[in-house]
């Protein structure tokens, strides 16, 4: 016959609460400072959490809105949401549908995954590499950088070269070393070349575009309207660049308008434009702007109701 001895069973503790190994439980607050230095504190938190995958989960599942979770801050998450056209999986953030195969070194890892192809080195694994031994995680750029520099990167790890998925550590730069070298602005013979080349006419005088989804210019990426846009007006687009001409897709530089051209003087778009450009809003944009900012409170929306 077994005595009761006092003690009350523990039934609330759950196996699966992932937040009991998270290092942030220490000090949760860190995780919601919405500053520059903060969201990338919180970040660098994120990257030597054993649950990261299941965090990220949770907060999409959940719809959280606030704070730094699975390595993504809140804007990070609604652009995510707004760009999925299906319920978000964590296959999103990891890169795999299979289960997350951990690697005795990161050295192992790169000797793997990262595959030479003529001058560059294009990666094949996932897109959050796990150490088992020291229970931290990383991305490909990040860990080509530090296998070539012997150090972390500071900041984002931006490639420098056009080839998709390239980690060669010489096309690859940090934070630091982009603002220390620059890349030299492109001009507007660089936009016309990359038209050129990527263009092709359709009746009714419209141009398609046939290069890559996103062009890359001047170390970065851009979208195919930005790129018609600047081989023509000879400046960068403000905002959305989108055609006037009805036809989806089309690049003719006469069918194409920005945020300046759109926003007018006396609408909402105009104020914002303003704003953009850092000088005064006109009288006229300031009271079309509360005017809509009115309609927001009274209606749920900025538009004008019939």
């Amino acid at each position: 016959m077994s005595h009761y001895a006092g003690a009350v069973p523990d039934t609330l503790t759950r196996p699966t609460d992932w937040l009991a190994t998270a290092p942030c439980k220490t000090d949760p607050d860190v995780m919601f400072d919405t500053s520059t230095a903060g969201v990338e504190k919180a970040k660098s938190i994120c990257r030597t959490c054993p649950v990261i995958d299941r965090c990220l989960q949770w907060a999409l599942d959940t719809g959280e809105e606030h704070g730094v979770w699975g390595g993504l801050s809140e804007q990070d998450r609604r652009t995510l949401k707004r760009n999925a056209g299906r319920p978000i999986s964590i296959d999103e953030f990891t890169g795999t549908h299979e289960p997350r195969r951990p690697v005795a070194s990161f050295e192992e890892s790169w000797d793997l995954y990262a595959k030479p192809d003529g001058e560059h080195i294009l990666w094949t694994g996932p897109k959050v590499i796990y150490q088992s031994q020291s229970k931290t995680q990383t991305t490909p750029n990040r860990l080509s950088f530090y296998l070539d520099r012997g150090h972390w990167p500071e900041g984002d790890t931006k490639r420098m070269c056009p080839a998709e998925g390239c980690v060669h550590p010489k096309h690859l730069a940090d934070r630091a070393e982009r603002a220390a070298n620059p890349p030299a602005p492109p001009t507007q013979d660089d936009y016309r070349a990359l038209l050129d080349k990527h263009t092709e006419a359709l009746p009714g005088g419209h141009v398609r575009w046939t290069g890559p989804a996103k062009p890359f210019v001047g170390g970065r990426e851009t979208t195919p309207g930005k790129v018609a846009f600047f081989a023509g007006r000879g400046r960068p687009a403000v905002g959305a660049v989108r055609a006037t001409c009805g036809v989806s897709g089309c690049v003719e530089v006469s069918h194409l308008s920005d945020q300046e051209d759109r926003g007018a003087c006396g609408t909402r778009v105009g104020y914002l434009l303003h704003r953009r450009l850092r000088e005064p809003a006109c009288s006229a944009c300031r009271v079309a702007n509360t005017a809509a900012n009115n309609r927001l409170r009274r209606t749920g929306t900025t538009r004008v109701t019939t």
